[in-house]
């Protein structure tokens, strides 16, 4: 609690502010004793506590004598409460009052089921804000038996109600509601409300309740009314007469209007006298054409994208989005009815062809907008006219008129047009384009594609009728282009994917991305560029991004390369371009001055990245990328070197990361022939490349490697900075490094090595300018592994002590000949003979203790676990230890060595299990009894890794729920007989990392219920599950319901094979607040996210190779991209 009932009489008199945030013991926040004292108290915050079920708490004990006493509090904000019950104890107004409260405002409150008891409802007299977000409830106002009452809140001037998803009515007794200052009401995803309202006499089904029922002018100065339908809700019930109700009512949004509600609508559309802004979005609505008979009929009217149209005369906006299935938007009869309208909007309508549609016997009519001042029509891909009927087109008014976005509009109409005042066709704030009338103009944007002028980002495959003039028919005009992002997809006649001419308008493009085109041969047609021009494409342009282009040869098709400049352009990538030989030309190099990154994935041909030009000769030339940070080589199966021919140098001066993996062919970075000088095996780095900032070097399933530095010392090459070192699957490596290089290493600080064929890691060599005896190798190293060489025997033979200090990881597995506890005799030089297994317990303990002062992080085996409990080491010998991994375990019948882990490791932070054959961890078998043994308090990351027997991590039990509360970051790798991750009963409720990878038991993450529990979770990364289908399952009826990832900032899905989407809960709404990043990849057969999603920050995204690093916007959304892209 946060204060006891010893608080003097005159304590906090005056505190005006209350916050409660994070405090995940609190079931209450103010009990009714403090209430008292609180005499200033204005505002209140609480928010993220875990179990708190009441805010407001009636103590029994303490009465009062006379009135209840009236409270200051003005504002009230409720947020993430997942176990809040109440939010007032419903016998507390006898005690007190809440009428000075102004704004109230919920969210996020799933166990809240109502929100005022009713005589708390009634004091409310000066509440002028509330705000209820994804809660539980049912009803606002809880039900009293035997009460009929009347509520009014005579200062609320807005309700907003969103994700309510078990919200059916305000009160579900008899009663009436009367809202005189009501301004703005706002009704979103409460998916249960059948219908908006009632008057209380009007007789109801015995099935369904009104959310508001009222009496007689309930709603007077109701002006903004904004509704999702859930393509069911009725507006009205009943008996409805003019002016009665929403009489002042100006602006009306409908979501999700369907031919099942839209009767009511039109019933209720018809009484507002007063209606001048009409917006109707996201909703499937039929084509005016789709029964001819009835063109004319009440019946059908009802159906087509206004169905209430002939009941819209004081109508003065209009505004139409995402209404999908509607291929024309008004007959001349209904345009008759819109005699007001002075601003008409149609936006992001995917199948629209033309707006007006013809009827029988209409040719030569005139059809007039005689008030319409204003006109936007706006990602309407298939747009073809206005109206391509013959109709006189009238718009004495008309005076701006937007375009965009509509690159298959020919022209605006086949008849005669009057639009005196009409000078100009925008395309943005900046850009209009005039050629005298609406038609030519429209015409001549087509032509110049002037309708994408304001375009920002530009996914080609969505403009299939652009892509047949893409070489051809297209004369863009230069100033109006303001493309920043284009992706040039699936393309499949394209021989080259971007014209010269194109090249010459693209000032501004900053992100290009050429994919799925699959007879593409080159990137750019530099064909008819001048000298002068070359230099000048292209300015801004900085990523380069090439995907999936079997047929590609070369980037562009003209020796104009020494003159174009990409001076912007800083990351290159090409991925499975599977016929280019090499990247490009030495001389191009020099036109890649600012080039950061450079990554190269599957490209099967590919044998050099940078190719020597024909005819230089013995010219040495020097290479440089000035400003290169890093290079990625991987799964290039041809690959023999980066730079070929011997008369070139490579100068990297500022590369910090270097990656090469699976390029079986490759020994070295430089071509073969500069090993004239040197008769030994070619190495990785000779003396023509130069990368003396080199950082982090990676390098894996390089078959051919067998050296990474030559065995003589050479002078030009230093690696002073070099941190971190990574080598795996290597097989003919001889060492990792010869001793000049070894003793340069004065600031690696991380080394691994696995699954390579040598004997020793630094090989002694001869003695050299370079070589000192008495220098330390490696001194700031703090974490080595070593895994799978079954013909290591020693870290360094002959050389002096290796002394570690700052070592905190020591991990050796699988390493026959160095064992992980006699290797630290083997580092210290103290056991000499072949046969190391002959140290005692006692040198054991001593060289610990001494030799590894600082490590966090050890690896034990099952042997050294009995080598321990049978010796004589100290209790406390791992006491410093936070982090421990316990390994090869491989006897089938092998149990978790759980009292060991109790006793052992008091402190212990980070566990991993590895490789080994336990089939269940953490069974709960009175270890924890009395008090006898630690539970792992302090336990904050778990990973099971390699453990291929493992059928269940955990069952339930005291231990298990103390050890989960605790964990931050649980990570679970090559568990293939895994089925479930998660508990059922107990939870993660402070995790907030979660990685899961190659587990193919895993047919989905998590439950529905359970995600309730991970409301910390910040970073979920699920890999290479081929079983998986979906992400969260469905369990109790989660149908309907809200489900929110309140703190997820990344996601990634990667190498799933068989998931089919995040979800497939129906009617469901994923709710994801903090989510700014997402990666999915490598998903063939993911169509959709979720049926209900919400994404209000996110801003980089990564879809089967599609990126939208900085260009995701507002408007884009996440299901229908993937809709889109996965057709």
């Amino acid at each position: 609690m946060i204060w006891d009932n010893k608080i003097a009489v005159d304590s906090f008199p005056k505190l005006k502010t209350l916050c409660v945030v994070d405090c995940n013991k609190l079931v209450s926040v103010v009990c009714s004793f403090i209430l008292r004292r609180l005499l200033s108290l204005e505002s209140l915050n609480a928010r993220s506590c875990g179990l708190l079920e009441v805010v407001f708490e009636l103590q029994t004990l303490n009465h009062l004598d006379g009135h209840p006493i009236p409270l200051p509090l003005k504002e009230l904000t409720v947020l993430s409460l997942p176990k809040l019950k109440c939010i007032w104890d419903k016998e507390l107004y006898h005690q007190f009052k809440f009428q000075c409260l102004h704004s109230i405002r919920i969210s996020r409150c799933e166990s809240l089921t109502s929100l005022f008891p009713t005589l708390v409802a009634r004091d409310l007299i000066q509440l002028e804000e509330l705000e209820i977000n994804e809660c539980g409830i049912v009803e606002i106002i809880e039900n009293e038996e035997g009460l009929v009452p009347r509520f009014v809140f005579p200062m609320l001037t807005s309700l907003k109600l969103k994700y309510l998803r078990e919200l059916k009515c305000l009160y579900t007794g008899t009663h009436t509601s009367h809202w005189p200052a009501l301004k703005t009401l706002k009704e979103h995803r409460c998916d249960k409300v059948e219908i908006l309202a009632s008057h209380s006499k009007n007789e109801m089904p015995l099935d369904k309740l009104p959310l508001f029922l009222i009496e007689k002018g309930a709603f007077p100065n109701l002006q903004e009314l904004k509704l999702d339908l859930s393509e069911r809700m009725e507006i009205w019930h009943g008996h409805f007469h003019d002016g009665e109700f929403f009489c002042k009512l100006s602006l009306l949004k409908l979501c999700h209007l369907s031919q099942e509600s839209s009767i009511s609508t039109c019933r209720f559309v018809e009484s507002l006298t007063n209606l001048e802004e009409l917006v109707v979005c996201e909703s499937y609505l039929e084509d005016p054409s789709s029964n001819a008979e009835a063109i004319e009929g009440t019946i059908h009217e009802m159906k087509v994208i206004l169905p209430f149209s002939r009941y819209v005369r004081h109508l003065q906006t209009l505004d139409v989005s995402h209404c999908d299935g509607l291929s024309k938007m008004f007959t001349p009869t209904i345009i008759k009815n819109l005699v007001a309208v002075t601003k008409l909007k149609i936006s992001n309508c995917r199948i629209l062809t033309e707006v007006i549609n013809d009827e029988k016997g209409g040719e030569g009519c005139v059809v007039a907008f005689n008030q319409l001042k204003y006109m936007e029509v706006d990602g309407l891909t298939r747009l073809r006219s206005f109206s391509s009927s013959r109709y006189t087109l009238m718009f004495p008014l008309l005076e701006d008129i937007i375009v965009t976005r509509c690159p298959n509009m020919k022209f605006f109409s086949q008849g005669p047009i009057e639009a005196s005042k009409l000078k100009r066709v925008q395309v943005s704030k900046e850009v209009w384009f005039w050629a005298g009338n609406l038609n030519i103009t429209i015409q001549n944007m087509f032509e110049e594609m002037g309708t994408l002028a304001g375009v920002k980002k530009m996914l080609l495959s969505e403009f299939p009728e652009l892509i047949g003039k893409w070489h051809n028919e297209l004369n863009p005009i230069k100033s109006y282009w303001q493309l920043k992002s284009m992706v040039v997809d699936k393309c499949s006649s394209f021989i080259n994917a971007i014209p010269s001419r194109l090249m010459l308008v693209l000032d501004n493009l900053s992100f290009l991305q050429v994919r799925d085109c699959k007879l593409l041969e080159e990137i750019f047609d530099l064909e008819g560029l001048e000298a002068m021009e070359s230099t000048q494409v292209l300015p801004k342009l900085y990523e380069l991004n090439l995907a999936n282009l079997p047929k590609l040869r070369r980037l562009w098709n003209k020796d104009l390369q020494e003159l174009i400049c990409f001076d912007s352009l800083q990351t290159l990538i090409l991925y499975n371009c599977s016929n280019l030989g090499h990247a490009f030309a030495s001389s191009m190099a020099q036109c890649l001055a600012n080039l950061v990154r450079m990554e190269i994935k599957e490209c099967g041909r590919m044998e050099e990245v940078i190719v020597e030009e024909e005819g230089q000769g013995n010219v040495v030339e020097k290479i440089t990328f000035p400003k290169l940070d890093r290079i990625t080589l991987e799964c290039l199966p041809n690959l023999t070197c980066f730079l070929s021919r011997k008369n070139h140098m490579l100068e990297c001066p500022k590369l910090q990361v270097l990656s090469i993996a699976h390029c079986p062919k490759m020994r070295s970075l430089t071509g073969q022939s500069q090993m004239e000088n040197d008769h030994s095996t070619p190495s990785l780095f000779t003396s023509q490349v130069q990368c003396p900032k080199l950082e982090m070097m990676v390098l894996s399933h390089m078959d051919n490697l067998s050296k990474i530095w030559s065995d003589s010392p050479q002078e030009t090459l230093t690696f002073d900075n070099l941190r971190k070192v990574q080598v795996q699957n290597c097989k003919s490596l001889e060492n990792v490094f010869p001793h000049w290089v070894a003793t340069s290493l004065t600031q690696l600080n991380k080394l691994k090595v696995e699954s390579c064929g040598i004997e020793e890691i630094v090989t002694s060599g001869n003695e050299t300018p370079h070589s000192n005896t008495t220098q330390d190798l490696f001194p700031e190293l703090n974490s080595l592994v070593l895994r799978d060489m079954p013909q290591l025997k020693n870290f360094c033979t002959n050389l002096p002590t290796l002394n570690w200090p700052f070592l905190k990881k020591l991990r050796v597995t699988h390493c026959d000949k160095a064992n992980m506890l006699s290797f630290v005799a083997s580092m210290s030089n103290l056991a000499k003979k072949d046969d190391q297994q002959g140290l005692s317990d006692q040198e054991a303990n001593s060289l610990y203790e001494r030799d590894f002062p600082n490590l966090e992080r050890f690896l034990l085996v099952d042997n050294n676990i009995q080598m321990i409990q049978n010796g004589n080491f100290s209790e406390d010998i791992f006491g410093k230890l936070k982090a421990l991994t316990l390994a090869c375990f491989h006897d089938e019948n092998a149990v978790f060595p759980l009292k060991f882990l109790l006793e052992r490791f008091q402190n212990l932070q980070s566990l991993e299990v590895f490789c080994s054959c336990f089939e269940d961890i953490f069974l709960d078998e009175g270890f924890i009894d009395n008090g006898k043994h630690p539970v792992l308090e302090s336990l904050r990351e778990l990973k099971l890794n390699k453990l291929h027997n493992l059928k269940s991590a955990w069952r339930e039990g005291s231990l298990v729920l103390k050890i989960l509360q605790s964990i931050t970051t649980f990570e679970v790798w090559d568990c293939p007989c895994l089925t479930t991750i998660f508990p059922t009963v107990t939870s993660f409720k402070n995790l907030t990392t979660l990685v899961v990878k190659n587990s193919s038991g895993l047919v989905h993450l998590v439950t529905a219920s359970m995600v309730i529990n991970l409301v910390h979770l910040n970073y979920m990364t699920i890999i290479g599950c081929e079983r998986m289908k979906e992400i969260v399952a469905n369990d109790r009826d989660r149908e309907g319901k809200v489900i929110s990832f309140g703190n997820l900032y990344r996601l990634t899905l990667q190498n799933l094979p068989n998931l089919e989407c995040f979800s497939s809960i129906p009617s469901c709404i994923f709710r994801f607040p903090s989510l700014w990043l997402i990666k999915v990849e490598e998903c063939p057969k993911m169509k959709t996210f979720s049926k209900g999603l919400s994404t209000p920050e996110l801003e980089n995204v990564s879809l089967f190779r599609y990126k939208w690093d900085s260009f995701w916007g507002e408007d884009d959304d996440l299901n229908t991209t993937i809709q889109k892209l996965s057709a």
